[in-house]
C-alpha cells in the first residue's frame, strides 16, 4: 500500500455489543414488524446482526439493519401463530462489522 494508511485489510470494526430492547408492541404473524433502536455510532452500510441472551420462544429477530446513521432497524415475526403484544424488553447482542470503502457490486481489486 501507498500513502501513510495502513494495511489492514478492509475489515475496520468486528465487534459485539449489548443492548436491552422493547420489542414493538404489537408483533403480527402474517409480516415482519419493524423495531428502530438508536445506537451512536452506526453508520449506513455497517453489517449487524443480532442475537438473543436468553430464550424466546413467541417471536424471533428476522433481520436487521443499520437503515440511517445510529438507527438500528430490526424486524420482529410471531412464533406463536397469533400476534404478540406488549412483549418485555430483553437483552440481546449484536455482532457489528464496518468494512472499508463499503463497495458492493464487485470483488475488492486485491481479492482478484
Amino acid at each position: 500500500m501507498s500513502g501513510s494508511q495502513l494495511s489492514r485489510g478492509n475489515l475496520l470494526v468486528d465487534t459485539v455489543f449489548g443492548l436491552n430492547i422493547t420489542p414493538p408492541a404489537s408483533i403480527v404473524t402474517t409480516a415482519a414488524t419493524a423495531g428502530n433502536y438508536t445506537v451512536q455510532g452506526l453508520l449506513v452500510g455497517d453489517l449487524v446482526q443480532p442475537y438473543f441472551t436468553s430464550a424466546v420462544t413467541t417471536y424471533s429477530m428476522v433481520n436487521a439493519w443499520v437503515s440511517a446513521a445510529n438507527t438500528l432497524t430490526i424486524y420482529f415475526s410471531s412464533e406463536t401463530g397469533s400476534t404478540v403484544s406488549s412483549a418485555a424488553a430483553v437483552n440481546i447482542v449484536v455482532n457489528w462489522q464496518r468494512y472499508e470503502g463499503q463497495a458492493f457490486g464487485a470483488l475488492p481489486t486485491n481479492a482478484l
